[in-house]
């Protein structure tokens, strides 16, 4: 089949001004593939390869339409139904200024100046 998928870095690309999506697709396909995901018809000067990232869209649209596919709230993300919601929050440590003085006294940093726990 065509290879419209390059390269095994991903990044996010922007499929309609809702929706983006995480993928590998070349550069040259992305009109195309956002054409075919926004229900826009083919071009008739085409490529073969450009015509099979219309058809992906096309296909990635129906399979949202169908519920197979879901936008992720948090960060309007297309990805199949059964994927967890990513929590983009992450847990800070509650800690006090000076449970922190001690821990990074405890690796032997150099200040700038002289702190002290017991100063504070």
């Amino acid at each position: 089949m065509f290879d419209i998928f390059k390269g095994n870095k991903l990044r996010v690309i922007e499929l309609s001004d809702t929706i983006n999506i995480e993928t590998n697709i070349a550069d040259i396909y992305l009109p195309a593939l956002r054409a075919g995901f926004v229900g826009c018809p083919t071009n008739p000067r085409w490529t073969a390869i450009k015509f099979h990232a219309w058809k992906v869209g096309r296909q990635w649209r129906k399979a949202l339409n169908a519920g197979e596919l879901k936008v992720r709230a948090s960060d309007s993300m297309l990805v199949h139904r059964d994927e967890e919601e990513v929590s983009e929050v992450l847990e800070v440590p509650k800690r006090s200024l000076k449970e922190t003085i001690q821990q990074f006294a405890c690796w032997k940093l150099k200040f700038n100046r002289s702190v002290s726990v017991s100063s504070l």
